[in-house]
Parts: structure tokens; sequence; C-alpha cells
């Protein structure tokens, strides 16, 4: 992946990728309650700022991490939070609905806000 291409997007992200992560949120569900597993990608900087590029799933220098429950939903829970705050300063949380097919993609720092997405291949 190379640059935003133009646009002001937090994430850069492959459709393999996301598929890998939304595949891995489905599969932990059917075992627990609640899943989650590291982002790992590379943090980036440009004239416009910071943003990050996803690599998939990772144990190490995490830039980030999905999360999901049986609860469903996207917005972030404090369960959530807590759960991200444990092993990252800040970063992105990507939150997961398994049941509805739906995600959303959070820029977590002192605040919350929604990220823009661009998914490259």
């Amino acid at each position: 992946m190379v640059g935003r291409l133009g646009t002001n997007a937090d994430i850069l992200i492959s459709e393999s990728v996301l598929g890998r992560l939304l595949e891995t949120m489905d599969s932990m569900l059917l075992d627990t309650d609640q899943a989650g597993v590291l982002i790992g990608g590379d943090p980036m900087e440009d004239s416009n700022g910071r943003y990050f590029t996803v690599r998939g799933i990772t144990e190490d220098s995490p830039i980030g991490i999905c999360v999901a429950s049986s609860e469903g939903g996207t917005e972030p829970s404090e369960t959530d939070l807590m759960l991200f705050k444990k092993h990252l300063a800040d970063g992105i949380l990507m939150k997961v609905d398994v049941f509805a097919h739906q995600f959303s993609f959070y820029k977590v720092s002192e605040e919350i806000e929604d990220a823009k997405v661009l998914f490259q291949e």
C-alpha cells in the first residue's frame, strides 16, 4: 500500500486483511461472549498528519485492537476501552458486530473519534 492516495484517510487496510479480522472475530465468538485481537501495522505520517496502515493480526508492537462481543453493536463499550488501554496508550480500535455484519473504526487517544478508512488491495 502506498500512501493515502491524496485522501485524508486515518486508516489504510486491504480487503483481504479486513476479511481475516472479521473471520477471526466470528470464529472466536463461537466459544466466548467477548473476542479481541491485537492489530499490527505501521503508524505513518505525512503532510496531513498521522495515519495507520493495517497489516493484520499481531502479538508484537500493535497499532490497535479489534474487538467484538455477543451483545453486538459497533460503538465501543467501557469494557472495550479498558481492554484497549490495557495494551495501548493510543491507536486504532475496530469494533465488529458479527451478527449484523458491520464494523467501525475509531482513533483512540485522549478522545475517541470516528476514523476515515481507505480500502486498498
